[in-house]
């Protein structure tokens, strides 16, 4: 049984989230296997995100949507959050969308864009 195959079960491991690398050509690739994602640029869900404030992470609960790039090629998604600030003013010019510290999967903490109403609630 793959990872993927556990959501069946209500089991959803959680995300791999990686800084996206870029390639020499200034493209953005997946971290873990060197694939242009700059088609996937959006929203996309982590599960499980590892948040830096306790009071974020009570709000956010077991899901995070963040703005970055995915890489699907794998058996789990790779979440690629765009790099930005705590204003994410780099994001739709900040309108909607707000700055969170977010842990990666290598242990090194990013501040990652989410909607405003993710943190809100």
């Amino acid at each position: 049984m793959s990872r993927s195959d556990l959501g069946e079960f209500g089991i959803v491991p959680p995300t791999i989230v990686r800084q996206p690398p870029t390639s020499n050509a200034s493209m953005h690739i997946c971290a873990e296997c060197g694939t242009p994602v700059e088609g996937s640029r959006g929203s996309h869900v982590v599960h499980r995100p590892n948040l830096v404030s306790d009071e974020v992470a009570d709000t956010a609960g077991r899901r995070l949507v963040v703005y970055g790039y995915v890489c699907d090629r794998h058996t789990a998604p790779v979440v690629l959050p765009y790099p930005t600030n705590r204003y994410a003013a780099n994001v739709n010019g900040g309108d909607g969308w707000t700055g969170v510290q977010l842990e990666f999967s290598n242990g090194v903490v990013r501040w990652v864009a989410v909607p405003e109403a993710e943190v809100e609630r």
